[in-house]
């Protein structure tokens, strides 16, 4: 009922009907009882039945198909047999309680490990008969590890004499009793409190009710959670929130419940028991039933001992706290040394700054000048001041890490790069309070980085001269031709001014030739002079495939001369690149003529080399160089890029360590791989033009491929 009325229905008005199928013939009284509810109920039929049941479900069965039979019920059934589908209304809903008698049959054996006999008692009822054939049953399962005797023959003077006397290794289970052997009738609860009270051995039950009166307990049939469990669904189809009932479910798992009385009584152990146990009428311990009076004087005596141990070690903590400093300071400063580390903090709020002796040093003070944040402002590079405070700007707003490098120019002149490092520091509001960093002398590796830089743009000058030289063949072609040229149109042009009259007409058109042919070989002049300057890297967009074009252009003699055709492989759209005008082709140049240098070497070369270009997902573009000539040796795949090793006769083994080198600036890298069948592809990569954001240049090249000796194009 109380679970019924939780639902929070209302006034809800409870009918109770009780039918004792177990002591009174149902064949007889069976009838009668159903004449008195319907009678009863005839102007006054209920929402829902709550039928709780045992047995074989007959009355169950009578009541929902002929007297209520379009009322829900909610069964809450306890017995052994199958359930009566057949016979059921589809309106029954509820549960059917399963004893759990091997459990607690096992439970007796963990509880107690050395029992060696077990006595079950029972009545002669038809109900008790019920139980004690189950548990003959399950007692099979167990033979071998207890012997079991069922007494079933006894009356209860009997039953109660016998269990006085039991041996230490004994354990009683008793299923129920409606009527002993002597035909008198019982309640089972009365005479489970019976045997329990003259018992000289633990006693175990199947139902709750056997742990209120002092038996040990067992895998149970709780009806407290039976009734709550019936009362829930009850209360749900009354709200309307049930539509379809469910068919009856079949509920075997007992509730593992025992008294803390008798498992002191017997010396059970509680650790034994299992994890999910019920353990009823524990008593509480001194701790429970004093705790807060305990506690509060433990809080008591704990703050006193706090205070008097605070003063104790009060001043033992100040003076290792003021060690701790010392020797944190002094280890900071000596890692700082080492390190060659300055270090800076910023209150933001008073705009107070303190340095280390090592920041201090870099930027050109003494250990006494005072230095404050515009002081440092205002030895920051021209060139680099802008930068600086604008990335202080976006720290100031955002506080997140930065890292930047710049220069600072010191009294006298003296120019000094540095490294500097910052985070934030914010208070529990999130608001930036503080900045605090570091700072890194890089004036010599600085420096030590131009100057690599800078023989670097020498070896590649030098390179560049050195590949002139190689290529005059092709230079003097190239020029040739328009010289060449305007000769013969000058002479033509001479000719008619000497007729009689001049074809001005005439020589405004070979004129015009000769502006063409001067422009061609103006061309190939600045080409050879880009090659010839030694400049820094001069970033800017590039279009790779006129790129390509002006250097196969200067080979193409060489190739002539050596029956080599050049195919070259890249597509309408592909975006323009970020390189240097002079140092990228020189890349390319100085491939395509190792690529020449191999094909001479191998007498029996297919005379093909091919030009691919690709553009990747990453955002570069990639262009292979690959020949048909012997291929790599494997060990030489790794030190061809080495400065000086080389593997031609008359070789500096500088060209390739040079070009990646300029692709290594370019943000690209240079490498080199044996082709599956012969010959040997070179490839480096380059950055796309960021600003082009993978866009096809302003003026896309055309698709060219060459199969024979090239020819101009």
């Amino acid at each position: 009922m109380t679970a019924i009325a939780r639902a929070g229905l209302g006034s809800i008005e409870f009918d109770t009907e009780y039918f004792d199928a177990g002591r009174f013939p149902e064949r007889r009284l069976g009838p009668i009882f159903l004449q008195y509810l319907r009678e009863k109920y005839s102007d006054h039929r209920p929402d829902v039945i709550v039928a709780i049941s045992s047995g074989n479900f007959k009355m169950t069965t009578e009541i929902t198909n002929f007297i209520f039979p379009d009322v829900p019920v909610v069964l809450e059934g306890l017995t052994e047999k199958e359930i009566p589908f057949a016979d059921l209304s589809p309106r029954v809903t509820g549960h059917v309680q399963r004893v759990d008698i091997l459990g607690t049959l096992k439970l007796i054996l963990r509880l107690q490990p050395d029992v060696r006999r077990i006595v079950v008692i029972g009545g002669t009822a038809a109900f008790d008969r019920m139980y004690l054939e189950k548990t003959a049953e399950d007692a099979r399962s167990l033979a071998g590890r207890a012997a079991f005797e069922f007494w079933t023959d006894r009356s209860m003077g009997e039953l109660q004499k016998g269990v006085s006397s039991l041996k230490r290794d004994t354990a009683v289970l008793y299923t129920a009793m409606f009527r002993d052997a002597a035909g008198e009738t019982f309640v089972p609860a009365e005479a489970a409190q019976k045997i329990v009270d003259r018992a000289s051995v633990p006693v175990y039950g199947l139902f709750s009710g056997i742990v209120d009166f002092g038996a040990v307990g067992g895998s149970v049939i709780d009806f407290a959670t039976m009734g709550t469990r019936a009362g829930e669904l009850a209360g749900r189809i009354l709200q309307g929130k049930v539509s379809v009932l469910k068919p009856i479910e079949s509920v075997k798992a007992g509730v593992s419940m025992f008294n803390w009385t008798a498992l002191q009584r017997w010396r059970i152990e509680e650790s034994r028991l299992p994890v999910d146990s019920i353990v009823k009428y524990r008593l509480p311990s001194v701790w429970e039933k004093y705790r807060w009076f305990t506690v509060e004087i433990l809080v008591v005596i704990a703050i006193q001992a706090v205070l008097i141990f605070a003063l104790i070690i009060q001043r033992f903590r100040l003076r290792r706290a003021e060690k701790n400093l010392r020797d944190s300071h002094a280890f900071m400063e000596l890692a700082t040394t080492a390190g060659r580390l300055g270090l800076w903090v910023r209150d933001l709020a008073s705009d107070q700054l303190w340095t280390n002796s090592r920041l201090r040093s870099i930027l050109g003070y003494g250990e006494e000048d005072p230095i404050t944040v515009q002081e440092i402002y205002d030895r920051i590079h021209p060139g680099d001041r802008n930068r600086v405070l604008s990335l202080f700007e976006t720290f100031m707003m955002e506080g997140k890490s930065f890292e930047l490098e710049c220069r600072f120019l010191l009294p006298g002149g003296q120019e000094r790069w540095a490294l500097v490092k910052g985070n934030g520091v914010l208070d529990p509001e999130g608001r930036l309070v503080r900045a605090q960093g570091v700072m890194l002398d890089k004036t010599d590796s600085k420096r030590d980085e131009i100057e690599a830089d800078r023989q670097r743009q020498e070896a590649a000058h030098i390179q560049r001269v050195s590949m002139m030289g190689e290529l005059a063949a092709s230079l003097a072609h190239e020029l040739n031709q328009p010289l060449t040229a305007i000769l013969s149109n000058a002479q033509a042009a001479q000719r008619f001014l000497a007729a009689d009259p001049p074809n001005l007409k005439e020589v405004r058109e070979i004129l015009g030739d000769v502006v063409a042919d001067d422009k061609r070989a103006s061309e190939v002049i600045q080409r050879l002079r880009a090659l010839a300057r030694n400049e820094p890297l001069n970033f800017s967009p590039l279009d790779l495939a006129e790129v390509i074009r002006d250097v196969v252009k200067l080979t193409h003699v060489d190739a002539v001369e050596n029956n080599i055709s050049c195919t070259v492989e890249y597509r309408d759209d592909l975006p323009p690149v970020w390189g240097d005008r002079v140092q990228l082709p020189q890349v390319l140049l100085n491939l395509l003529l190792n690529a020449f240098d191999v094909m001479k070497e191998s007498p029996d070369h297919e005379g093909r080399i091919i030009i691919r270009v690709v553009q990747e997902q990453d955002g570069m573009i990639r262009v292979s160089v690959s020949d048909r000539g012997k291929g790599l040796n494997e060990n030489s795949l790794d030190k061809i890029f080495d400065p000086f090793y080389t593997t031609k006769r008359d070789g500096m083994g500088m060209g390739l360590a040079i070009s990646r080198s300029i692709v290594k600036a370019h943000g690209g890298r240079l490498w080199a791989e044996n082709n599956p069948d012969r010959g040997a592809t070179f490839s480096f990569t380059v950055r796309v033009d960021r600003r082009s954001n993978g866009r096809p240049g302003s003026q896309p090249a055309r698709n060219f491929e060459r199969s024979t000796p090239l020819g101009p194009l």
